[in-house]
């Protein structure tokens, strides 16, 4: 029979033979496979699509649509999707639909929705306008803006607590700053009137004439002076050292020789308590680079503290040794009262001290906070250690060594007690002192003559810098005089054809600085009060030996 083959046609083409489709076959396949993508795209896709009328009537809708409505898609489909907005957003609506039928461009706006059942849901609208059968069409696209508002209240949080932190922090700095301008301010006040009791004690302990019990009497004056000045030093080095403040003149020194030192200056005070104090410095390699007034205050603090807590006929042992070849570890053993748990937890903690013994002072609690940031400020490691109450106390400092430093010269602790010795100046060694304070410039006045100077006192910077014209191989000014800033006397003193040999600044304030600014103004050297005595006659002495070459 013969009938419409159903079979595709086969052309030979070369002896070779090929076949091909029916027209039309494969252009119906790639249709409907095309859309079925896309329906299943519409459907499945994560945020809703919808295809609204020209009214706003909703055409087409998907999965996503019906899942944020809380509705079935028979639900949706043919009813006005302004039937879904919130009341008071339905003008956004009409309004968005009417920009849609005049616009060429996308279309935005901002709705809310009321879920079937839900909550009201923000979506920001994105339509466009299109052409179906003749008649215009809306695809739009709806993305719910929750999870983008959500991190948009996040980020707005966050930004407040930020700004609040910062301005927390600020107030804090501001505070900060305030309480350690007041703590230099009080410092200075109180070092004022230490200074004359400081020279006076001094003074008299040097007269031998004087009867054993005055001498005895002028030397717990100076003690006690002394302990005052240490007590507002702990104040200011807690601060400075909060607000990382605290200056450092690293050098190469022995650690020896500072323990030695620091051994030498407890002396009378472990004599008084009966307390035995052995040295052991076993390290072969005991150079660092340290500033030695600061690390001299560590251990001075370290034995001191074990000399207070341990009792009468008690043993206070310091000991060096190399932990390993480039790292010094100096330990003050004793066998006092000892240390719980508890106590050692908040060891370093600023205020922070265990109740003193029956003969000594409590203090401030500041000491071992301070040497923990005088060490930590040195890279160093600071730590204690008890087997419990009764049981003694082991300290330990841990600092980098270096190498001995051939030409520094150290000078000992008897060489400074050796400048306190009257000796005879040359005539021409003239002291100019600047000072407001009578009392204290009458002490030091007559403590330079009895050392050979020749001085003269001002009582004001205008009289200061009247007399600054004259010939003088040293002037001492304070900072804060009445009538102007001690300052200015050096900034003047560089123009003058006969500077002096030595320019020193007194003054209660001892900050980085403070110190700093008296050196940019041409002070050569900065001591803060009450006046260590030694300290000021080595710089004497220096500027001593520059008037002797000059007579020569």
């Amino acid at each position: 029979m013969r009938g419409k083959s159903t079979e595709p046609s086969v052309r030979r083409r070369g002896g070779r033979a090929s076949t091909r489709p029916k027209a039309g076959a494969m252009g119906t396949s790639g249709t409907n496979s095309a859309r079925s993508g896309y329906a299943d795209f519409f459907d499945f896709a994560p945020i809703t699509y919808a295809l609204l009328d020209a009214v706003g009537l909703v055409v087409k809708v998907n999965l996503a649509g019906c899942r944020l409505l809380g509705v079935q898609r028979a639900q949706l489909v043919g009813r006005p999707l302004q039937s879904f907005v919130v009341p008071q957003d339905r003008n956004e609506i009409l309004d968005h639909l009417h920009r849609c039928r005049s616009a060429v461009a996308v279309v935005e706006s901002d709705v809310r929705f009321s879920a079937r059942n839900g909550p009201v849901v923000t979506c920001r609208l994105h339509s466009t306008r299109a052409t179906d059968g003749g008649r215009d069409v809306f695809p739009t696209v709806i993305v719910d803006q929750r999870e983008h508002l959500a991190l948009d209240g996040a980020r707005l949080v966050a930004e407040r607590q930020r700004e609040e932190a910062e301005r927390g922090a600020k107030v804090a700095m501001s505070a900060d700053a305030t309480k350690y301008r007041f703590l230099a301010m009080v410092s200075h006040e109180l070092r004022t009137p230490l200074t004359p009791a400081l020279m006076a004690a001094s003074r008299l302990a040097m007269i031998a004439q004087l009867p054993e019990e005055i001498s005895a009497l002028a030397a717990i004056i100076r003690r006690n002076v002394e302990l005052e000045a240490r007590l507002i030093d702990d104040l200011l080095n807690v601060a400075r050292i909060n607000q990382g403040r605290i200056s450092l003149q690293l050098e190469p020194i022995d650690v020896h020789d500072v323990l030695r030192e620091a051994v030498e200056i407890c002396r009378a005070f472990a004599e008084v308590r009966n307390v035995t104090v052995t040295l052991n410095l076993m390290a072969p390699s005991h150079h660092v680079k340290a500033d030695r007034a600061r690390l001299q205050q560590v251990f001075w603090n370290l034995l001191n503290n074990s000399i207070k807590f341990t009792r009468p006929g008690g043993a206070v042992a310091i000991g060096s040794g190399n932990v390993s070849e480039e790292t010094i570890r100096v330990s003050v053993h004793d066998n006092g009262i000892g240390m719980d748990d508890t106590v050692l937890e908040s060891l370093f903690a600023p205020f922070e001290h265990k109740a003193a013994t029956d003969e000594s002072r409590s203090g401030l609690g500041l000491g071992l906070s301070i040497c923990k940031g005088i060490v930590g400020a040195h890279d160093g490691q600071i730590w204690a250690t008890s087997e419990g109450p009764g049981r003694g106390s082991l300290f330990a400092v841990e600092l980098t060594t270096v190498e001995p430093d051939p030409d520094a010269a150290e000078t000992s602790t008897v060489e400074r007690g050796r400048s306190l010795e009257p000796s005879n100046a040359p005539a021409s060694t003239r002291v100019l002192v600047i000072e407001d304070d009578v009392d204290s410039g009458e002490m030091l006045s007559l403590f330079l003559f009895h050392h050979g100077f020749e001085v003269e006192v001002a009582s004001s910077l205008a009289e200061g810098l009247s007399k600054l014209e004259e010939r003088w191989d040293v002037v001492m000014s304070d900072i804060g005089l009445p009538d102007g800033s001690g300052l200015e006397v050096a900034r003047r003193a560089r123009h003058i054809p006969n500077r002096p040999e030595k320019l020193i600044a007194l003054t209660g304030y001892g900050a980085s600085h403070d110190i700093e600014a008296s050196r940019l103004a041409g002070f050569d050297d900065h001591i803060v009060k009450p006046i260590d005595l030694e300290k000021l006659m080595i710089m004497l002495g220096q500027a001593r030996r520059g008037a002797n070459r000059l007579l020569l």
